[in-house]
C-alpha cells in the first residue's frame, strides 16, 4: 500500500539576466575576450510540509580570456569564468535548499 500526502508544494519563480560581453584586438595576434553577467532569481511559494518558501538572488558572474595567434593556422587559449545558479533553480520543495547560498562553479 502507497500513501500519499495531501499537502502538495508550489513553488514559482521569476528570473531575468542581463550580459555585456566584448573583444579586444591587441596587436595582429592576440585577442582579449570579456564579459560580466547579471541574474535575478526570485521564488515564492510553499514545501511539501506546508512551509513558506521565498529567497531572492542577484548575482554577478564573469568571464575573461586571452587568444594568442602565433601562426595563422594556430591558436592559444586561455580562460577563466565563474558561473552561479541559484539554491531553488530547480524549484525543489526543501526549506533547506532555500537557505543554501548560490552553487558557484570555476572554469579554468
Amino acid at each position: 500500500e502507497i500513501t500519499t500526502s495531501p499537502i502538495v508544494g508550489m513553488v514559482t519563480g521569476k528570473s531575468a539576466a542581463a550580459y555585456v560581453f566584448d573583444t579586444v584586438g591587441v596587436g595582429s595576434r592576440v585577442l582579449i575576450n570579456g564579459g560580466l553577467r547579471f541574474d535575478y532569481f526570485d521564488a515564492d511559494g510553499s514545501d511539501l510540509l506546508g512551509n513558506e518558501v521565498s529567497r531572492v538572488d542577484q548575482i554577478v558572474s564573469g568571464r575573461i580570456a586571452a587568444t594568442y595567434k602565433p601562426r595563422d593556422n594556430g591558436s592559444v587559449y586561455a580562460a577563466y569564468g565563474t558561473a552561479v545558479s541559484p539554491s531553488l533553480e530547480g524549484l525543489s520543495y526543501g526549506t533547506a535548499d532555500s537557505r543554501l547560498d548560490p552553487e558557484e562553479t570555476y572554469t579554468f
